[in-house]
């Protein structure tokens, strides 16, 4: 009968913790939210596919959803350990979860393209550590668009990937 209550703890507990269950695999990459429909809203784990001369692709490990975007819509690529605040209004980024961000370095990028009808969309993706600096060239190279960097460590962990790096964020009231 003393178990119960450990139990019922236990229960509680195990979904926000950190551990091989929430880890991301080294070699994927995870889509984590944007303004793409044809995912569902949330983590989905994944490939990317650089390829193809045309358009990359994002094809998801369960189900095989995939999305395609060509590499002349891509208007801007951004890197670091934050999903860029212009997008995280975006209806799937709303709801992600503060918690899996807090334990260590994440490493996500955002790519901003247009869309068929020319409306502006946005994919961010959360990359495992394996596939950080073949993913970010492939996109630089293949794209032809520059490689922001949200801050200065980010920049110098890549050495010369990074085009340029945003300015420091300043806290409201100080200027």
């Amino acid at each position: 009968m003393q178990r119960t209550p450990a139990i019922a703890v236990l229960v509680c507990i195990a979904p926000f913790a950190s551990g091989p269950a929430w880890a991301l695999d080294p070699r994927k990459a995870m889509y984590v939210g944007g303004t793409v429909s044809s995912l569902p809203p949330g983590r989905v784990e994944g490939s990317l596919d650089f390829s193809a001369a045309v358009a990359m692709f994002f094809v998801a490990a369960k189900g095989g959803d995939s999305v395609a975007v060509q590499w002349k819509s891509i208007r801007d690529l951004e890197y670091g350990p934050r999903v860029p605040p212009r997008w995280k209004t975006a209806r799937s980024l709303a709801s992600l979860p503060s918690f899996l961000s807090k334990k260590s370095r994440k490493h996500y990028v955002t790519i901003g393209y247009k869309d068929s009808a020319g409306a502006d969309q946005a994919m961010v993706f959360e990359l495992g550590d394996e596939i950080i600096r073949r993913t970010l060239t492939a996109l630089k190279d293949k794209s032809r668009k520059p490689l922001t960097c949200q801050d200065e460590l980010t920049g110098q962990e890549l050495g010369d990937i990074c085009s340029s790096v945003l300015p420091p964020e300043t806290e409201p009231g100080k200027n």
